[in-house]
């Protein structure tokens, strides 16, 4: 059963349960009113009848023609009375009687009863005649006139009980059916996404704050599945690229040196091709592995540390890819001490130096600058190339990403992992205009405690 149709169930119960309860309020409250003024009509017409039945002789009782005042006191109703000795003879009785067998005298006097005789139902009552304690009165009226208007209200209660189920059934399905189109519309937009249309949008257009947000956040979540997925794909596609050219290089020449007998000299040189083939494959499996831990979240304690002896160490090691291109370094580091993870910031170094030396000229001059601010630390790398476009500013961190002007170096992943390792401790690294008027200069943040 849907949440819709427990909603109209739960309204039509409830409905069900006040109007039944009211309606059975009002009815009985409504007989026992009227039961009620029956009864002191009918009291009052027989303690009437019992004086002016006292009021005569014994042997002249007669009730043939009752009095005017104890008819006059119950209407239009008719009448049946009779009067009782001590052994319970009839002394005298009405001509509605007409023979008709009296209640048993069961009933305290003056307590109004129901009874049927030759199946009318009678609304009857025994009293003492005052002047004579061994004479007994009874005195009754139809109740038909009351049984009648009870029959009429419940037959009127039940049909405007059927029309008001049936209208507040008809109500909540309609009411719930509009409050709860776009849960219906959500629902289809996430089934649509569970079967693989990303491009699936619930687009609200509620006045309900609360599921339009609902909306919005469900959007705003596939936006980002869809672009997941999609970087995913792209990043699967790039990386077997990547890997297909060493190993297309490495099968040629593998197979071209097999191919006929050659001298040491030409195996040397198959050999030296297949192993710088073979480097690449392990720069770049170094790099996706390296990636894909940085992006899962690094779960090793942190640890405080020298940003100068981390970037010291990097200066070495990346000096004789700068002496290749003749490119110098020109550092400066100031408050230096950070909290993270050691080996990731100097792979970060590595990574912006390296990209710097490469980006930079012959006899050019890269730049580091470490300094803290407020509570972070900021790592600028700054080159002498031709700078980064606005287009690409974003571009050159996707993996894999190559702009016009790359060469085949590197693996493609190094500012990637970059990005990462700045997200994974705080912070973040954008690209600017270098300072100098040419080049490009890369500014980490760091969190710094």
């Amino acid at each position: 059963m849907s949440n819709r149709t427990r909603l109209v169930a739960a309204v039509i119960i409830l409905t069900l349960l006040t109007l039944g309860g009211a309606f059975s309020a009002v009815y009985f409250s409504f007989n026992r009113s009227q039961e009620r003024q029956l009864d002191d009509a009918l009291l009052s017409a027989a303690r009437t009848e019992a004086r002016v039945i006292a009021a005569q002789p014994t042997a002249s009782i007669a009730l043939s023609n009752l009095p005017g005042p104890a008819a006059n006191q119950v209407g239009p109703l008719t009448p049946f009375a009779a009067v009782l000795d001590a052994a319970r003879r009839r002394v005298a009785q009405s001509s509605t009687m007409d023979g008709r067998l009296l209640a048993p005298r069961s009933m305290p006097f003056e307590v109004p009863f129901d009874l049927t005789v030759r199946d009318e139902r009678l609304r009857g009552v025994w009293v003492r005649v005052a002047s004579n304690a061994e004479l007994e009165l009874f005195f009754a009226v139809p109740r038909s006139d009351l049984d009648g208007d009870a029959t009429l209200l419940l037959r009127a209660m039940v049909a405007a009980f059927l029309v008001a189920v049936l209208w507040a059934a008809l109500l909540a399905t309609g009411i719930v059916r509009v409050f709860t189109s776009e849960q219906r519309r959500i629902a289809e937009v996430a089934r649509m996404v569970a079967d693989g249309d990303l491009t699936a949008r619930i687009v609200s257009r509620t006045k309900d704050r609360e599921i339009a947000r609902f909306a919005q956040d469900l959007d705003a979540m596939i936006e980002r599945l869809a672009l997941l997925v999609t970087s995913q794909q792209r990043f699967i596609a790039y990386a077997a690229h990547e890997l297909r050219s060493p190993l297309t290089v490495l099968y040629g020449e593998l197979s071209h040196a097999l191919r006929r007998s050659r001298s040491a000299d030409e195996y040397r040189v198959s050999i030296e091709e297949a192993l710088e083939a073979t480097r690449r494959l392990k720069h770049l499996s170094e790099d996706l592995l390296e990636l894909a831990r940085i992006s899962e979240g690094s779960t090793a304690p942190t640890e405080r540390f020298s940003l100068e002896e981390s970037l010291s160490a990097v200066l070495d090691e990346t000096r004789p890819l700068a002496e290749a291109r003749a490119v110098t370094f020109r550092s400066s580091v100031e408050g230096g001490a950070l909290s993270g993870h050691p080996r990731d910031i100097e792979r970060l170094l590595r990574n912006l130096i390296e990209n710097a030396i490469r980006h930079s000229p012959e006899r050019g001059e890269v730049t580091i600058v470490v300094r803290r601010e407020a509570a972070f630390v900021t790592l600028a790398v700054e080159d002498e190339g031709a700078g980064v476009s606005d287009e690409e500013r974003e571009k050159i961190f996707e993996p894999f990403y190559r702009g016009a002007s790359e060469t085949s170096e590197g693996t493609g992943l190094g500012l990637a992992i970059a990005r990462d390792i700045a997200r994974a401790h705080g912070g973040d690294i954008r690209v600017e205009r270098s300072r100098r008027g040419r080049g490009a200069r890369f500014v980490a943040t760091l969190r710094g405690e």
